[in-house]
């Protein structure tokens, strides 16, 4: 007779235990996650505790069935025990939540990769991904703070040097332009992180990852990004590298032409250059629709750039015609040094310049961008925009599990043989 005076038939329990479609499900989708080389339990001083396999288990299966926080998963370990079962937890024995918590801020997060990267490995040993094609970018992970409260009224989005006191780690960043209001532009700026990475582009399936505070340069990341998967996959020559316009950068095409022998597929970013108009000769015009005069070149920020200067200042035939007087009467040649006007043209030849990017090939390879945006839908689904920690250890191991799930599902809909599902994590099993 149990403790509360109520007595489970165990032949039904191992029934209902064989006959869930739930624990089939899971059944097979732990057997892709090779934990073999983390020791289950602590060796060292203090407690045994619970079993890390079981501790990673459950949070693979909080991500993958939305289970919103971590009491909840405990609520659903200890209301559901064919599920703590399948986990690896005595169903008597169901940690607290602060085992949970514990477990996610002092575990170092290059565990979770390996973890992620076995799992990569033997899909492409069986050639389901690969890295000839991949994508990049980034997504924002808003942190659990009453900074990102719009409700707020004492709210800093301005000063970045003011941390918010719930999380000291977070960062000040933005998410991309939005012209949805009135179609202006309009930027939103938060505190937390970014989570980076490099996806397979024929598969949607996430290679390598990093999460990093939100003010980190996309260019530093990106080439940090690129070394890992280099050394972590041994990607071959001829890779095809996609990016958006934020990673329109010397430094990353150099890295990916050079030290990957691949091909940058990404855009040109205009940073807010203005398009002179120029006269046959390639002098730029100026505001009056003068050919402007050379005046030299010099090199900063390793590149060289061709300076040109307002005509009637620098040239005797153009003073004379018209009159040494501006037509226009800029107040660049009227007032204050009246210097006139200048303008200038980078000449340095560099891999960002040379590539060409109005070519067929380039614009159809583009279009495989739109992958990693579909694999980003697909994490906000598993929420990991909004995180329930408070530092940066548990945000980052908490997103890389989720990485694990979507990886280990694609695994899992291949041993069922249903690689068309590889990235349906809610029907990979039907």
């Amino acid at each position: 007779m149990a403790k509360n005076g109520i007595q489970r038939n165990l032949f039904v329990y191992f029934l209902e235990f064989n006959n869930s479609p739930l624990i089939k499900r899971y059944e097979v989708l732990f057997k892709q996650i090779d934990l073999s080389f983390i020791n289950p339990y602590n060796t060292g001083k203090g407690a045994t505790g619970y079993s890390r396999h079981a501790l990673i288990r459950a949070l693979i299966f909080q991500k993958l069935e939305n289970i919103h926080s971590i009491s909840a998963l405990c609520r659903h370990l200890r209301d559901h025990p064919i599920v703590a079962d399948i986990c690896g937890f005595d169903p008597n024995e169901i940690p607290d939540e602060t085992v949970f918590y514990r477990f996610l801020k002092h575990t170092n997060n290059s565990l979770f990769h390996k973890i992620h990267r076995s799992i990569n490995n033997d899909l492409i040993e069986k050639g389901i991904i690969s890295t000839e094609i991949v994508a990049i970018d980034s997504k924002p992970i808003q942190s659990n703070t009453k900074e990102n409260n719009i409700k707020n009224p004492n709210r800093n989005v301005n000063n970045k040097h003011l941390k918010p006191k719930a999380d000291p780690y977070a960062a000040l960043g933005f998410y991309s332009s939005s012209n949805e209001y009135n179609n202006q532009k309009k930027t939103y700026f938060f505190w937390g992180y970014r989570n980076h990475a490099i996806i397979d582009a024929k598969t949607g399936i996430c290679l390598v990852e990093v999460t990093l505070p939100a003010n980190q340069k996309d260019e530093i990341v990106a080439t940090e990004l690129m070394k890992m998967l280099k050394k972590q996959y041994k990607a071959k020559n001829k890779i095809i590298v996609i990016g958006d316009k934020a990673y329109d950068t010397n430094q990353i095409f150099s890295f990916i032409i050079h030290n990957l022998r691949g091909i940058p597929i990404i855009p040109e970013n205009r940073r807010n250059k203005k398009q002179r108009i120029s006269d046959k000769q390639g002098r730029p015009l100026c505001q009056a629709g003068i050919p402007m005069i050379y005046n030299g070149k010099f090199s900063d920020n390793k590149r060289t750039r061709a300076k040109f200067r307002c005509p009637i200042i620098c040239a005797r035939k153009s003073a004379k015609l018209y009159n040494t007087t501006c037509p226009i009467n800029s107040p660049k040649f009227c007032e204050g040094k009246k210097y006139g006007c200048t303008a200038y043209i980078t000449i340095t030849e560099n891999d960002r310049t040379s590539t060409d990017r109005y070519s067929q090939s380039f614009r159809k390879l583009y279009k495989r961008r739109q992958t990693i945006e579909i694999y980003f839908s697909r994490l906000k689904a598993l929420e990991i925009e909004i995180p329930i920690f408070f530092n940066q250890k548990s945000i980052a191991n908490s997103t890389t599990i989720t990485h694990i799930a979507l990886s280990a599902v694609a695994a899992a809909a291949c041993q069922l043989k249903k690689p068309h599902k590889i990235r349906a994590y809610k029907t990979y099993h039907t």
